[in-house]
């Protein structure tokens, strides 16, 4: 999961990048996030009816259609390309790691999650690195666009090994309690609004989501700075993000900004600076430092 993760993410930000230009990438987290609500609120739904091995199958699936679809697009209509491919890693990569740690934590008791999960852990930070690695040797004769294929193949490589525990490994037998038919299902929204109403008697849970939102917010200004300064460093040339004045005086400029005595800063309201598309050098050594920069990172948390 780790390594097709890194290979995937690596080609959405380097196209985007190419293609809008770093100005535009915290769009792209927005809509992340507005389809990871989504895909949480969809597998709340079904995640307590369907048989968990096959729940995984189907969202490994799923993604990779969705990726295969996307390639089609590619080089028509961009905003489809990236819609596509946002929506299946917001919806369905993003909720297949929750599968997959709720599937691994069932393998194990309390007692021995205690010995075995820092060695499970540990492999994520391996599949980051070699996914890395991956990236920065493809890239060098592959274009970034088609490391999609390459992450449908490492994200269908899950399948089998599914298949091999189904059949390979003995299911113990379990007890279910019964259903109660007297419990409804609620909707999404009522749903929603039942566990907000529920986390607004719960102080600790007041707490844990504002945190989880500021971190939110620190991890994604962290990462566009850190594209930012990896873009830079392979064009060589320093590009304006957004900068805000209403229309009676300045109210901020955003620290990102490579404009601080404001002479750039239009009259009204938004404006996004127009971007210089990446020639096919630059976005194959974008990816390839980005790879490279995965694999240290990796190696230094490890």
């Amino acid at each position: 999961y780790r390594v097709s993760f890194v290979v995937g993410w690596t080609a959405i930000t380097v196209m985007f990048i190419s293609k809008y230009g770093i100005a535009y990438f915290p769009i792209l987290f927005i809509f992340n996030w507005v389809f990871i609500i989504i895909g949480t609120a969809f597998y709340s739904q079904i995640i307590q009816r369907i048989e968990q091995n096959l729940l995984i199958i189907f969202t490994v699936l799923a993604a990779a259609i969705m990726f295969f679809a996307a390639t089609f697009f590619s080089n028509t209509h961009s905003i489809i390309f990236f819609g596509l491919l946002v929506i299946a890693e917001s919806i369905f990569i993003s909720q297949l790691y929750i599968l997959l740690t709720y599937f691994i934590e069932d393998l194990f008791t309390p007692l021995e999650s205690e010995r075995t999960f820092p060695i499970i852990e540990s492999a994520e930070t391996i599949g980051g690195i070699a996914g890395g690695a991956i990236v920065s040797y493809f890239v060098s004769f592959l274009p970034p666009e088609k490391l999609i294929y390459l992450w449908i193949i490492l994200l269908c490589a899950i399948i089998p090994i599914m298949l091999y525990y189904q059949a390979a490994i003995p299911r113990l037998p379990s007890f279910e309690l019964l259903p109660n038919r007297d419990k409804k299902i609620l909707n999404p929204i009522k749903k929603f609004e039942s566990s907000l109403s529920n986390i607004k008697k719960i102080p600790f849970l007041k707490s844990l989501l504002l945190i989880i939102f500021t971190q939110w917010i620190f991890v994604n200004m962290l990462e566009f700075q850190y594209a930012k300064s990896v873009e830079q460093n392979v064009t060589h040339r320093e590009e304006q993000s957004v900068v805000y004045k209403q229309e009676y005086g300045r109210i901020f400029q955003i620290a990102l900004l490579n404009d601080p005595r404001g002479q750039n800063i239009p009259e009204h309201g938004l404006k996004l600076p127009k971007s210089v598309p990446l020639v096919e050098e630059e976005k194959r050594s974008l990816a390839q430092k980005f790879g490279l920069f995965q694999m240290i990172f990796g190696a230094v948390a490890l």
